[in-house]
């Protein structure tokens, strides 16, 4: 299987958000239908608890589109340009929230799931990078190595 190693390379991208969406899908599924089910009990509150879990469902499903995705072709293009420029993966990983944190900003405001404030962008976005850099020198370096282009 040394064929396609853009394919791997997708591959091996989109496995470590795919699983972490699974997991925060879960937990919100279980949240929204255990914890504040559909036809509540009287006196339990129901109109603020509602929006809050409807605009924060809308809201998931721009990561699970979009982030998957990105990280597997920011995994395909850092094997395109290997060779050329000389970034660690896990350098190379943590550039990417500044692609992410403008689509989430945008989002959020879109959608009014959370108040966003300015002064809170840049340690948001740096918090991700450390994150990233992490994550991609681990997880996603391991499984890169594990199909044969690490």
């Amino acid at each position: 299987m040394r064929t396609h190693p853009y394919l791997r390379a997708y591959m091996a991208g989109i496995v470590v958000p795919t699983i972490l969406l699974l997991l925060m899908v879960s937990v919100f599924a279980t949240l929204r239908f255990r914890a504040f089910p559909l036809a509540p009990t009287p006196g339990e509150p129901t109109l603020g608890t509602a929006l809050l879990f409807e605009a924060i469902g809308r809201a998931i499903i721009f990561p699970m589109a979009i982030v998957p995705n990105l990280w597997g072709l920011w995994n395909m293009l850092y094997l395109a340009i290997n060779g050329k420029a000389k970034l660690s993966l896990g350098l190379f990983g943590a550039l990417l929230p500044i692609v992410i944190v403008p689509f989430g900003v945008t989002l959020v405001r879109a959608f009014g799931v959370l108040r966003v404030e300015p002064q809170w962008v840049i340690p948001f976005a740096v918090t991700a990078m450390v994150a990233y850099y992490l994550v991609w020198k681990h997880a996603v370096g391991f499984l890169n190595a594990e199909v044969g282009i690490g």
